[in-house]
């Protein structure tokens, strides 16, 4: 699981932002935390939703994680010498300073080479820097440690710097690889480079990346319903699933289907199916947002939605909390992190679910999570409290 993320000169965020999801110790159990790993006495939220005003940095949250696993994974196929897909803090003064970016999840060991060696689940963090040069990007840092669980001290898997292209260890072993070190480009990672050369430990890495989904990167993306098609045809249980769901939550369609010619959607009473376009907008989003949800829920990963409550009903999005939730739903503790201004949702998670954001007279969003803010019971009104203003991140009308 996802607990920890820092953040700095991203997007609207200037100085450091670190969020720390983790509940604190001799917190009850809930279905709403579970263990950041098995074994865990730490936990952390299986969903987290971000509230604030407009343009106060929610979705430079999620672009962060997003960022992070798409260029641990994916920048080796990244068009070199083009900028990579971020932005730094709008600033002059910040324009010539590094982007700093570091994650810690919880999960098992993933080292193919070390199977003689009796390592258990722990922590992982990554970190990276980059320098933005004109028209190019440079990694100045980046760094891949492992922590087993209850151990004093974490182990450098590998790490990069501007003056040492690769330090490796025994838990990313080269085995005739090493000449690859001295190639690295500089806007790629060492994980999504050496996968491609079938680097055990890079690969094991690079799968278990691919649990991530969203629905941005950049920009909110409009999954199309093109894209939905190929997703029913390449998971074939998944169209089933979503069928199941959309009769059950009473979304207005009688099945999708696949099985002759384009995707088509079929209504109770109709004796032809309706084009997509023609489809309502909530249906449009709950039917994109399918796979990425049921993916995190089967896989274990997580599942990054921007503006996800802006078009479904309110009941409906209680629904997928409660998904995430239910160990039986969710036996691999996927993580749902979504970006939210319906405040009336406020009145249905638990305060380690929910983080703050809001934007300081300087322009700089700051990012917290509930369960930071002094005195916040667990049995509050959170939708009364946030309304009055005791929590901060409102908007400033007037």
């Amino acid at each position: 699981m996802l607990f920890r993320v820092e953040i700095e000169n991203f997007y609207s965020i200037g100085p450091s932002q670190v969020i720390d999801l983790r509940a604190r110790a001799g917190v009850k159990g809930d279905a709403a935390l579970a263990p950041i790993h098995v074994g865990s006495r730490e936990r952390a939220p299986k969903v987290v939703a971000v509230f604030g005003p407009n343009a106060s940095g929610k979705t430079t949250f999620l672009r962060a994680i997003a960022f992070l696993a798409w260029f641990a994974s994916d920048s080796f196929r990244h068009v070199p010498g083009q900028l990579l897909p971020f932005a730094l803090f709008r600033s002059q003064r910040w324009q010539h300073q590094p982007a700093r970016l570091a994650i810690e999840i919880g999960g098992e060991p993933l080292f193919p080479s070390l199977t003689d060696h009796r390592i258990g689940p722990g922590v992982y963090r990554y970190e990276l820097e980059i320098v933005r040069q004109e028209s190019s990007d440079i990694v100045t840092r980046e760094a891949l440690f492992f922590r087993p669980d209850r151990a004093r001290k974490r182990f450098r898997i590998f790490e990069r710097t501007e003056k040492e292209p690769l330090r490796a260890s025994r838990f990313f072993p080269l085995r005739g690889l090493g000449r690859l070190a001295k190639e690295l480009r500089s806007d790629a990672s060492i994980l999504s480079t050496y996968a491609q050369f079938g680097h055990e430990t890079a690969l094991a890495f690079h799968r278990a990346l691919q649990g991530v989904s969203a629905n941005l990167l950049i920009f909110k993306e409009d999954l199309l319903p093109d894209w939905l098609e190929k997703q029913f045809r390449l998971q074939p249980e998944l169209l089933p699933a979503c069928n199941q769901e959309v009769r059950r939550l009473d979304l207005g369609l009688a099945e999708i289907s696949v099985a002759e010619g384009p995707i088509a959607f079929r209504h109770d009473g109709l004796d032809q199916s309706i084009p997509w376009l023609l489809e309502s907008h909530g249906t449009q989003s709950f039917l994109s947002s399918f796979p990425l949800l049921w993916r995190a829920l089967h896989e274990g990963g997580w599942a990054l939605l921007d503006e996800l409550d802006a078009s479904i009903h309110p009941d409906v999005l209680r629904e997928i909390f409660h998904w995430f939730r239910d160990p039986k739903r969710n036996p691999r503790n996927g993580q749902l992190f979504l970006t939210c201004q319906n405040l009336a949702l406020l009145e249905d998670l638990q305060k380690e679910e929910i983080v703050l954001c809001e934007k300081d007279a300087d322009g700089f969003s700051r990012i917290f999570p509930l369960a930071d803010v002094k005195n916040v019971r667990r049995g509050e009104n959170f939708f009364r409290s946030y309304r009055s203003g005791i929590y901060g991140a409102l908007p400033n009308i007037g």
